[in-house]
């Protein structure tokens, strides 16, 4: 399932001009600001109340862990190769 996706290039991940500077933190407006949400002190509780449904998730502490949950679409998800 999904394996047939063509890969995005890279500039696919290029804010939009609604996206960018905006400020946004909710995680579900067509308006979220990811440089603003990576901006956001460790200790800030501002990416929880923009986001309440994440407050129980577990917490993902490596990039590498999380690349396999991506979209198969997506440059950065690693290909799986039967070696």
């Amino acid at each position: 399932f999904g394996g047939d996706a063509k890969k995005k290039e890279e500039t696919w991940y290029q804010l939009r001009l609604s996206e960018a500077g905006s400020g946004i933190l909710d995680f579900t407006s067509d308006r979220f600001d990811p440089v603003a949400a990576l901006k956001v002190p460790s200790h800030s509780s501002d990416i929880l109340d923009a986001n309440p449904f994440i407050r129980n998730s577990p917490v993902i502490d490596n990039v590498a862990k999380f690349r396999r949950l991506l979209p198969f679409e997506d440059p950065q998800r690693p290909t799986i190769t039967n070696d």
